[in-house]
């Protein structure tokens, strides 16, 4: 009996460990995307990084790719190819080498690319808006 009551415990824990280190690295994730998009002037869809499905349109804007390009990652194994290109194009959109984008699909490594991808070019800032932001779409002109 204690020892069904440890490995419940144990099991317990684990998954808990499991769901909370899940929860904080999608968290910073969101984040990281989130300050990608500000930088490279997405300001009004900048809030999908923070919902699951339009994460990934989000992350094809930033690429400059159609909206279609979505179903490519429903294909086992191309989907992983298809983040390379998305990856590799979003380090270029934000004045980064190509490594960042390559970096991103090598796992521990891609924590640090998120937050090099999220930060931009070099003196801007991860926790203030940039000032050379420059917006790419036109107003538009009511009234």
């Amino acid at each position: 009996m204690i020892e069904n009551l440890h490995a419940w415990i144990m099991t317990m824990i684990n998954s808990q460990f499991f769901w909370i280190s899940t929860g904080i690295t999608y968290l910073y994730a969101s984040v990281c995307l989130y300050r990608t998009a500000r930088n490279c002037a997405e300001h009004r869809d900048a809030w999908w990084a923070f919902v699951p499905i339009l994460q990934l349109l989000l992350t094809l804007r930033l690429a400059t790719m159609p909206a279609w390009s979505v179903l490519i990652f429903f294909v086992p194994l191309v989907n992983m190819l298809a983040f390379a290109v998305v990856s590799v194009r979003i380090a270029r959109r934000c004045g980064l080498s190509t490594a960042w984008g390559v970096l991103t699909i090598i796992p521990v490594l891609n924590l640090l690319a998120m937050f090099k991808l999220a930060v931009g070019k070099p003196g801007w800032s991860f926790f203030t808006a940039p000032s050379e932001i420059t917006q790419t779409r036109t107003p538009l002109n009511v009234g």
